[in-house]
């Protein structure tokens, strides 16, 4: 079963107190812990203990649900703490239609799988003030940018960030209505507040629960990271949608 971000923590709390003798722990969430910035399989570690480090991996790629439930072909990256751990994932979870790569950098793959979301938010809110695909590509362009920068500040390997776990995860959360992140976007454009767009999609909107932390890394980092700091005002800051992109565009010009 997957959970939340938001909820790594306490299952991780539960397990522990269930579970004397370690067994493979392979989340499947996408996300950096709020208040801590910790990655996830670091919260699990924190919570399971060191003699549990060799049995925690995550999986994380381009892969709606929706499009697995009808069994269409899809790629994602299994990382770990040992990689000795990546024959069982792949025991675990492959299938004919899902395969899966093992990637050494496991703090890449978390990277670009939380980070993305924020980019992805930013996308929907392009699609839903009709701007068009010539401006998107913009906005995952300097996306991937930002976030290769930022990804050395959690030792993140930035070319991590060019592979499945971050340009394939990038390119379809930003282009897809499945996404949450997406759609979470699309309606602060059309007008609702991002506390009505996230009770309208009914979900957890794991973009929006990351953009604190990105914007605090942000901050840290003295990197430009216009498009970060754009969606962290439209979300946390009320700041005004179409506003907000005219100036980012002219940033970016």
């Amino acid at each position: 079963e997957s959970v939340t971000a938001a909820g790594v923590r306490a299952v991780s709390q539960a397990i522990a107190k269930f579970y004397s003798n370690p067994l493979p722990f392979i989340l499947t969430s996408k996300g950096i812990e709020k208040d801590s910035a910790l990655f996830l399989p670091e919260v699990a570690l924190e919570q399971l203990g060191s003699k549990w480090q060799s049995y925690i991996g995550c999986i994380s790629g381009p892969s709606h649900a929706e499009e697995l439930i009808n069994k269409i072909p899809t790629c994602v990256a299994a990382t770990f703490y040992d990689e000795n751990l990546f024959p069982i994932i792949e025991k675990l979870f492959a299938l004919p239609y899902f395969h899966l790569y093992p990637e050494k950098d496991w703090r890449g793959v978390c990277f670009g799988g939380s980070m993305k979301n924020i980019i992805a938010i930013l996308c929907g809110i392009i699609d839903g003030l009709g701007l068009g695909i010539n401006t998107k590509a913009v906005m995952m362009t300097y996306g991937l940018k930002e976030l290769s920068l930022l990804a050395p500040s959690k030792k993140a390997l930035a070319e991590t960030l060019q592979g499945i776990a971050g340009l394939g995860d990038l390119l379809v959360t930003c282009n897809s209505s499945l996404s949450r992140n997406y759609r979470f976007g699309y309606k602060l454009a059309q007008g609702a507040s991002a506390s009505q767009a996230q009770k309208d999609i009914g979900m957890v909107v794991e973009g929006a629960y990351t953009c604190q932390t990105a914007y605090n890394l942000a901050q840290k980092s003295g990197f430009s990271v216009p498009l970060i700091y754009a969606v962290y005002a439209i979300i946390c800051q009320n700041a005004p949608v179409r506003e907000t992109i005219d100036k980012l565009f002219q940033e970016l010009s």
